[in-house]
C-alpha cells in the first residue's frame, strides 16, 4: 500500500499563510516572551491575531472553529508553527498539558476550552 504525500491546494495555502503568520508575527514577539517571560496577555494577542488571519487550531474540527485537516495534513501544517517556540501556541495547536491533568477526560475538557468552548467537566 502507497501513501500519497501530494498536497492539496487548501493544505498548501494554510501551510504558506502559517509560515508566513509565524515569521510576519510571532517570531518578532519571541524576545518579549524571553525577557518577560510568556504572559497571558501576550497568549491572547497572539491567539487573537491567529483567528483574524484565518490559521486557528489546524488539527480541531471544523465544526468546533479549527481547520478540520486529516492528521497527516495537520502534520505538514504543525510542521510550519513549530518554526518558533510560540508558534504552536499562537494558532491553538499545541500539546495540552496532560500532565496537569490526570484523565484523558479532563486533559480533552481543557483543549475543548481552549477552543472557546464551555467546560466539559468541573475540576475538583
Amino acid at each position: 500500500m502507497s501513501f500519497d504525500f501530494t498536497l492539496s491546494p487548501r493544505v498548501e495555502k494554510w501551510r504558506d499563510g502559517i509560515a508566513d503568520f509565524v515569521r510576519e508575527t510571532v517570531i518578532p514577539r519571541e524576545q518579549e516572551a524571553f525577557e518577560h517571560g510568556l504572559t497571558d496577555d501576550l497568549r491572547r494577542e497572539l491567539q487573537a491575531a491567529a483567528r483574524a488571519a484565518g490559521w486557528w487550531a489546524p488539527q480541531a474540527a471544523a465544526e468546533v472553529g479549527g481547520g478540520g485537516f486529516a492528521f497527516d495534513e495537520s502534520a505538514v501544517l504543525l510542521e510550519e508553527a513549530g518554526y518558533s517556540l510560540l508558534g504552536p501556541l499562537a494558532i491553538n495547536c499545541a500539546a495540552p498539558f496532560v500532565h496537569a491533568y490526570p484523565t484523558q477526560g479532563e486533559a480533552l475538557g481543557e483543549a475543548h476550552l481552549a477552543l472557546g468552548g464551555s467546560p466539559l467537566h468541573a475540576h475538583v
